[in-house]
């Protein structure tokens, strides 16, 4: 049987020029700028388009990115015990090596967006939209997709504590081959592919949620 097909990655960035986050008033658009060991903890970012933008080695510690929109950039290496960027907008973007406590990216959108490596304790996608989104090679403690609508996404060699699928739409999504301890309501992975494996260890939970008596 034929799996989901493979999502749309983005392509490589140009050349940038250095920027700072203390000099960044909220609601502009930046292009082609490079953030390295700066911080923007507390920093006012709230619908600022990084366009061509690079981040790396930065903190975003309670940064507020409400609103913002991440485009054809990259960021590696980020610090954020809590990342507030709710309503974002994330488009042929690359995330590598985060780190965050808790990421509140309710109803984002996300296109063409890559996640590699990285610690990720707590992850709330509720009410998004994710297509052709990559998560490889991720530890991930607690993931929300409560009501979320996901469309050719794929995970890689991830692990996965506590999944919640409640109300989700799901279409083309790969969970195959990745660790996932626990799911919570399982007829939102409708439109999901796991494999054989998977689906063994999911039986149990699955049984209980249909009311099937296992004696």
């Amino acid at each position: 049987m034929r799996g989901p097909k493979a999502p749309r990655l983005p392509t490589a960035p140009p050349s940038y020029t250095a920027g700072k986050f203390d000099d960044v008033e909220p609601d502009t658009r930046l292009e082609a700028l490079d953030f390295d060991h700066d911080d923007a903890a507390g920093v006012d970012l709230s619908d600022v388009t990084f366009t061509e933008c690079r981040l790396r080695h930065v903190s975003l510690h309670e940064a507020d990115l409400k609103s913002a929109t991440f485009a054809e950039s990259s960021l590696s290496d980020i610090n954020a015990p809590v990342f507030s960027a709710p309503h974002s907008s994330w488009w042929n973007t690359a995330v590598e090596n985060a780190r965050v406590g808790s990421g509140e990216l309710y109803d984002s959108v996300f296109r063409s967006v890559t996640f590699t490596g990285g610690k990720l304790d707590y992850l709330n996608f509720r009410y998004a939209n994710l297509t052709d989104v990559l998560f490889s090679g991720c530890i991930i403690d607690e993931f929300d997709f409560s009501h979320a609508k996901l469309v050719r996404v794929a995970f890689e060699d991830c692990r996965i504590g506590t999944l919640h699928a409640s109300g989700a739409v799901m279409q083309g999504v790969d969970l195959r081959a990745n660790e996932l301890d626990r799911i919570v309501s399982l007829a939102g992975l409708k439109g999901a592919s796991i494999d054989e494996y998977q689906l063994q260890l999911l039986a149990p939970a699955l049984a209980q949620e249909l009311g099937i008596n296992v004696d």
